[in-house]
């Protein structure tokens, strides 16, 4: 995508680069920072929306852009993978339920991000460009950041129980 957009092959060798390194240290960075401000929704909800400036920078932009959107697509998805890690805990009751779901969310999102760059690679080969395949990953950002504000936290079922034991 980066030579598409006018990058020779080192530079965008060096895109991937830097996002893999941003994406790193942000899932490394983040959860620690979750430990200090524990509202996973603020944090949730502020990965996905980094996501969505770095696609709508990608798919609208050029040139420099280009650097800016690889950084923040890499703290946006670097967040985002502890995520689905911890989410599980939350939406479970028992350990078993959290071992099961787990395994669902984990093995279910590496078959789909291996399926994604196939995905792209036939929309590109249909259409000989990678607007389309960038706007659906653009309305799959949208759909995450739906579905986040759907996600109950142990914050949320801890304040239920508590209100509901209060009558």
């Amino acid at each position: 995508m980066a030579e598409a957009m006018g990058l020779s092959k080192v530079y965008a060798g060096i895109a991937v680069t830097v996002f893999t390194f941003v994406q790193m240290v942000s899932s490394f960075l983040i959860p620690i920072a979750l430990n200090g401000y524990n509202r996973r929704h603020f944090w949730l909800i502020g990965c996905s929306l980094i996501m969505l400036m770095g696609l709508i920078l990608l798919i609208f932009s050029h040139g420099i852009n280009l650097w800016v959107s690889t950084v923040l697509l890499g703290i946006g998805l670097g967040g985002l993978l502890p995520f689905s890690m911890m989410l599980p805990l939350d939406e479970t009751s028992t350990p078993h339920d959290a071992i099961a779901w787990m395994y669902l969310v984990l093995s279910g999102g590496y078959i789909f991000a291996g399926c994604i760059p196939t995905i792209i690679g036939w929309v590109y080969d249909i259409s000989n460009n990678y607007k389309f395949s960038s706007m659906g990953l653009l309305m799959l950002c949208l759909l995450l950041l739906a579905f986040s504000f759907s996600i109950r936290t142990k914050q949320k079922q801890e304040d239920q129980f508590i209100h509901s034991h209060d009558r």
